[in-house]
């Protein structure tokens, strides 16, 4: 299976991912964590707390964040 590349084409063109385009409520944002005044950076300041990953127990170094993610998504099944 394809992993998502962030429409890697789209962002070489200047142009935001065809999710983040089309999501019409703006639950979908991009942008450079590293740059502190990006409305990424600021929303994960505001929301630090909130905020989780998928499979945390693997201590990666994710791109991907979740606000408002149900546990039953972040907590990994019991025998795993």
């Amino acid at each position: 299976a394809d992993k998502c590349t962030f429409c890697a084409h789209r962002l070489e063109a200047g142009l935001l991912p065809a999710c983040v385009e089309s999501c019409v409520g703006g639950a979908r944002i991009i942008g450079d964590m590293r740059d502190p005044h990006s409305t990424l950076s600021k929303l994960l300041r505001r929301h630090e707390a909130e905020i989780n990953v998928l499979k945390p127990e693997n201590q990666t170094a994710p791109h991907v964040f979740y606000l408002g993610l149900d546990d039953a998504f972040v907590t990994p099944l019991p025998g795993r």
